[in-house]
């Protein structure tokens, strides 16, 4: 008896994964495309199915747990083999047959310049197929990598987006731009600690590279350390005086730390490099008050 409610419970679970393969195929090849590590791509498709797999099972066993505890040794073995089925057909289904795939004729040859015309205009789906196809042709096309991160950062897509960056690392070792991007994205997703690990990185790679220690100075500010932020804006400063962008964050991290001085001296400065910047007037009365309160 057991071994028939076990075989029921599997027949259950195989029903709804054959739902998930079949009528959302789709969505699972948009999984795949976000995946470039090669030597991870067979694992992660198979451990999404195996989860899926996993939670149609479980919901079952939720509503008959008694029956399913006495019969897991059978449902067990009979899981295992039904999960191996479901990934030999999901393999023959991901080979596809040549009618499915679309024709040289209807796609446009992917190159970087395509697609990263498409990611401008906002075509993101088709950008992302060219620069999986140009990776196809080239795992260690280090722009395509790169734009398809960029793409993936444009879309707010930052688990998809760390990834590439991670895999690109692994090829390029350390690249100051993929570790800044790396920082913003970690800065992104609140991971405040590991932005600021990749930005301090990205700084020792190229010293003269300001703009990082201006974004990691953000970071600062966006986690509250506006004494942090203060000295990695006013090192930006020392390479670019009269850049306007620095010189706001500057004021702002003064004020924020109560340094009056520092201010009022980045308030002129801004004033001399930016007169239309609309927050002078805020950034003046700002300072007033903090003095009126010294």
């Amino acid at each position: 008896m057991w071994n028939i409610i076990g075989i029921v419970l599997v027949a259950a679970g195989v029903a709804l994964i054959w739902s998930v393969l079949v009528k959302k195929f789709p969505q699972l090849k948009l999984i795949d495309l976000s995946t470039m590590a090669k030597e991870r791509h067979a694992e992660l498709k198979s451990r999404i199915m195996k989860d899926r797999f996993d939670r149609s099972l479980g919901a079952l066993a939720g509503k008959t747990a008694t029956v399913t505890a006495k019969a897991s040794g059978r449902v067990k073995g009979l899981y295992e083999r039904a999960y191996g089925s479901l990934k030999k057909m999901e393999e023959k289904m991901d080979g596809g047959s040549a009618s499915a795939k679309p024709s040289s004729a209807a796609v446009p040859a992917a190159s970087l310049e395509a697609a990263e015309k498409a990611c401008e205009d906002e075509r993101y789906e088709e950008s992302e197929r060219l620069y999986i196809e140009l990776l196809k042709r080239d795992a260690k096309n280090l722009d395509a990598y790169r734009g398809l991160a960029e793409l993936y950062i444009e879309q707010k897509l930052y688990d998809q987006a760390a990834e590439t960056l991670e895999f690109l690392l692994r090829l390029t070792g350390d690249d100051d731009r993929a570790l800044g991007r790396l920082g913003q994205v970690e800065a992104s997703r609140g991971n405040f600690q590991e932005a600021e690990a990749r930005y301090l990185r990205s700084i020792e790679v190229s010293p003269n590279a300001t703009a990082y220690r201006a974004d990691l100075g953000r970071v600062y500010l966006a986690a509250g350390q506006a004494k942090k932020a203060q000295e990695q804006f006013r090192m930006a400063l020392q390479v670019e005086p009269h850049h306007p962008k620095y010189l706001d964050y500057f004021l702002e991290a003064s004020i924020l730390v109560g340094d009056p001085d520092s201010a009022r001296e980045a308030l002129g400065a801004l004033e001399d490099a930016n007169p239309e910047n609309a927050k002078l007037a805020e950034f003046r009365a700002r300072i007033d008050a903090m003095l009126e309160r010294a």
